[in-house]
């Protein structure tokens, strides 16, 4: 059996079976099926070279529940990230969207990409993270060159009562109402996040719009 917390392996049979589940955004070239260390991956190829696309973009359509999850991680390799002026990852729910920026460290090896919920903007009217369906991954341009990336192994991470004890209630329905609001709530829960773990306190994050009043 395998790991219940990976959505997505990207351990495609074939690239038309990766290409049906990442699909590209206008411009974007689409996904191919690679295989790096002995194990496959998708390969992402970022064309800005002589192109006017913004960033690079594939979207993987899913049915998650991150409601008592600390985030998402993943692993991705990219030799060159030089065209790149940053990374984002976005997670539709609703009418709006959540999203993250990185960048990876290493140019020579697997970079983990750890993305917890209380690092995640707002964008739009999202309806908490117990209905996210689509995934994006982008690669904004930074210069006019092509380059790769590479990435498997998407997975949820820290379950409320498994390897998480704690709860942060990040309050979601203060930036539906007042969108100004949205860095501070941010920025608070972040700062909440990283305290915690420094203490050696393993979190998730929920989003009051998941809760009830039995919760």
């Amino acid at each position: 059996m395998g790991d219940p917390t990976v959505f997505d392996s990207c351990q495609y049979a074939s690239d038309t079976e990766a290409r049906a589940a990442w699909r590209p955004m206008g411009g974007t070239a689409p996904v191919a099926v690679t295989e790096l260390d002995g194990r496959k991956a998708l390969r992402m190829p970022c064309n800005f070279a002589g192109t006017k696309i913004e960033r690079a973009s594939w979207d993987r359509r899913v049915a998650l529940d991150l409601t008592a999850c600390r985030g998402i991680e993943f692993l991705l390799l990219c030799r060159d990230a030089s065209p790149v002026s940053h990374f984002s990852l976005y997670l539709q729910s609703g009418e709006g969207w959540y999203h993250a920026a990185f960048y990876p460290e290493a140019t020579n090896a697997w970079n983990l990409i750890r993305l917890d919920k209380a690092a995640f903007g707002t964008e739009g009217r999202p309806a908490g993270w117990g209905q996210i369906r689509t995934v994006r991954l982008s690669a904004w341009r930074g210069q006019d060159r092509d380059t790769e990336l590479f990435v498997r192994d998407f997975r949820l991470t820290g379950a409320l009562g498994q390897d998480a004890l704690v709860a942060i209630v990040r309050a979601d329905s203060v930036t539906r109402s007042s969108p100004d609001e949205a860095r501070a709530v941010t920025q608070y829960t972040e700062t909440t996040a990283e305290l915690l773990q420094s203490v050696g306190l393993d979190c998730a994050v929920l989003s009051d719009l998941d809760l009830t009043a039995a919760a």
